[in-house]
């Protein structure tokens, strides 16, 4: 018997953390905790675990998507800045810790954008050429579909619509 190609996608919020393990469109298993609030290392600790759990569970795990409440660096998957979770981001590498953890390829992507993916291909965007969609959890975020295709042009911000200043000179973003 072939074994199934599966896919774990880790949602990674302020709140919680969410998962689910896909074969193809099938929902193997979906979950979720309180996302840790100590921050940092055991944030990133908590992820790991959480990958590790899930691919022993399910045998075959063969990619990881993450996706993260900020901004990465999308050459290497680290972490440039995680909003609504505390700690030191900038330079950590997330995709990898967690692809070590697990054994198979991990990539990062902000998690509006991930979600307007999955709404594209799977969910009420279905079908679509395109597509915007806009997040609405603990923090604010979006995510632009055009011509089929999750659109990432401006140093991967287009279609964010948070942490848009509306006056320039006015008090920093809580976050």
């Amino acid at each position: 018997m072939a074994t199934r190609s599966l896919q774990l996608g880790l949602d990674w919020g302020g709140t919680n953390v969410k998962w689910a393990v896909l074969a193809g469109e099938d929902v193997l298993e979906e979950g979720s905790e309180p996302t840790d609030r100590r921050g940092g290392e055991e944030a990133v600790r908590q992820l790991e675990r959480v990958a590790r759990d899930l691919a022993g569970r399910h045998a075959g795990v063969a990619t990881v998507g993450i996706g993260v409440p900020g901004t990465y660096d999308p050459a290497d998957g680290s972490l440039l800045r995680v909003v609504n979770v505390p700690g030191a981001w900038e330079g950590v590498p997330l995709a990898a810790r967690v692809a070590a953890a697990v054994g198979v390829p991990a990539a990062v992507v902000n998690d509006a954008r991930a979600w307007t993916l999955a709404e594209h291909r799977l969910g009420a965007g279905r079908g679509t050429r395109t597509l915007l969609c806009v997040a609405l959890g603990t923090g604010v975020g979006g995510g632009l579909v055009v011509g089929g295709r999750l659109h990432l042009a401006g140093a991967g911000s287009a279609g964010e619509i948070g942490h848009m200043p509306i006056d320039p000179a006015g008090p920093p973003c809580a976050c």
